[in-house]
């Protein structure tokens, strides 16, 4: 029988997108950093397939260090990297983002969308800012409560499922304390969640089904999981705009 874990897997290993996101909320992110200067170093931590990776190579001429712990994300990040000619800018290294080996000072950019959460907003913060050199940047995203008034279902879900979500506040609140300056934030707009993520999140919920169930009224391997995403993709429909990744950018003192 397969963990919940292993289940997780099956589904989202084929998904480009493994949190809400797209290249145009990248690229803003991105433009705010107008002092980023040349051939910067920068690391993607929490990669996944390095979907943002490859932007990042793309639109800006530095080097990327791509940290993952998912060994077959980071395989298909190397083919991919193979097929658009970006292997010498693009370096895919396999490791856990609360022991990351690197030098302190080493990078000039630190990127992260979608994974922060998996040991804490300010313990991110705080661990992460020795990478970065005297005036290095930072950019991540981070799920946050946006409204004061919250639908009871939708702070109920998360209050089970991410009881550390905390308001637009009381993040910019974290990132003062852990000593950065802040450049700016935005919140990712629904279409970032349905257009890509969601939809193909769907499509693999709907083909594990098809799989492992052979009727309607039959419980089936990892039917807990499959309702833990459909509600968790019913919760945002209802939300009234209460919640959404945040892009947060700042800036290590030089």
């Amino acid at each position: 029988m397969a963990s919940l874990v292993e289940i997780f897997q099956t589904i989202f290993e084929p998904l480009t997108y493994r949190a809400p996101g797209s290249e145009a909320s990248t690229l803003r992110a991105l433009l705010a950093l107008s002092e980023l200067g040349t051939s910067p170093q920068i690391i993607d931590i929490g990669c996944g397939v390095g979907r943002q990776t490859l932007h990042l190579a793309q639109h800006t001429d530095g080097h990327v260090t791509a940290v993952d712990l998912s060994a077959g994300s980071l395989k298909t990040l190397t083919r991919v990297t193979r097929e658009q000619e970006l292997s010498d800018r693009i370096e895919a290294v396999r490791g856990s983002m609360t022991q990351l080996g690197f030098a302190d000072q080493r990078f000039d950019l630190i990127w992260s969308e979608g994974a922060i959460y998996s040991m804490g907003f300010a313990a991110g913060l705080a661990a992460w800012k020795r990478l970065l050199r005297p005036g290095g940047c930072m950019a991540l995203t981070e799920l946050t409560w946006l409204t004061k008034s919250r639908p009871e279902a939708t702070s109920s879900y998360w209050k089970n499922h991410y009881p550390a979500m905390l308001d637009l506040r009381d993040n910019l609140a974290a990132i003062d304390d852990a000593g950065y300056q802040q450049i700016g934030n935005f919140a990712l707009p629904e279409s970032d969640w349905w257009d890509v993520f969601y939809r193909d999140l769907s499509a693999e919920v709907r083909e594990y089904k098809r799989q492992h169930r052979a009727s309607a009224n039959e419980e089936y391997e990892g039917q807990a999981v499959i309702e833990l995403l459909e509600d968790e993709m019913e919760t945002l429909h209802k939300s009234q705009g209460s919640y959404s990744y945040v892009f947060y950018i700042m800036r290590k003192p030089a």
